[in-house]
């Protein structure tokens, strides 16, 4: 929550957070991405750091996979869909 805060400028707390699934294997076994989502009741404003983070912008998983995607992300935003 601290590295969402300082990244993105978005607070929240560890109950706000539902891990809803893993993925791994984009470079290597050892290679695993956990996905937490988080509902809001009002937009929320992305603060963007400009050092690990360069952009940021709320889509659809629908819009999202039409991007180019971390095979983890695609893995996971796939099933998400079933």
């Amino acid at each position: 929550m601290r590295e969402v805060h300082e990244e993105v400028g978005i607070q929240l707390k560890a109950e706000d957070m539902v891990h809803v699934g893993a993925a791994s294997g984009e470079f290597g076994p050892h290679d695993t991405s956990n996905f937490f989502e988080v509902e809001v009741a009002e937009p929320v404003n992305i603060v963007i750091d400009g050092r690990e983070i360069i952009f940021g912008e709320f889509v659809t998983p629908n819009e999202a996979l039409r991007r180019a995607l971390n095979r983890n992300v695609r893995t996971y935003l796939v099933g998400r869909e079933r």
